[in-house]
């Protein structure tokens, strides 16, 4: 259970860092001022396993994907509201998932290095 929640977690967490920025791409929905753009919308989708990506192929999909991304937003928005980033939980939840990404990192560069 505690792995599937860190897997979530991770998941939402690569998601989220996703730009909300973009002059130039198409808005596909605005939730309270903050837009999800189509270019958003690609990068989150690309980031997701292949199995998954399967399921929004389609137009049906595609409209079920955004409707995700819409309540991820008003999830995201509601708990800045209650201002729970500043909670010591989700503090210590961000600094074990650094250390877990730059360990994945640096594993990653050594074997990329024996491999060369």
């Amino acid at each position: 259970m505690k792995k599937l929640l860190v897997f979530i977690f991770a998941v939402l967490f690569a998601v989220g860092c996703a730009s909300k920025e973009s002059s130039t791409s198409p808005v596909l929905a605005k939730v309270d001022g903050e837009k999800i753009t189509e270019k958003d919308f690609m990068k989150k989708l690309s980031r997701m396993p292949e199995w998954a990506t399967r399921r929004f192929q389609s137009d049906e999909g595609k409209k079920t994907f955004l409707e995700e991304l819409i309540k991820e937003e008003l999830l995201y928005q509601e708990a800045k509201r209650m201002r729970l980033h500043k909670d010591s939980e989700y503090e210590n939840r961000i600094e074990e998932f650094r250390k877990m990404s730059l360990i994945s990192l640096l594993l990653k560069k050594e074997i990329e290095e024996k491999i060369k």
